[in-house]
């Protein structure tokens, strides 16, 4: 039973980094944050463009 259990949690943990992973991929330049919002089902077709980028920092 800890097998199973320890099987499935590192399982559950190489799928959450691989969704997450695809946000994380292209660089914060605006040809690839088109890329990656072109990416998304739902912005497939659709026209994009990029008013302003800002890198945001949160402070600890």
């Amino acid at each position: 039973m800890k097998y199973l259990v320890l099987v499935i949690v590192i399982f559950g943990v190489f799928i959450f980094n691989y969704l997450n992973s695809s946000f994380y991929r292209n660089g914060n330049d605006e040809e690839s944050i088109i890329k990656t919002i072109q990416s998304l089902d739902l912005f497939e077709n659709s026209s994009i463009e990029i008013i302003d980028i800002k890198d945001v920092v949160t402070a600890k």
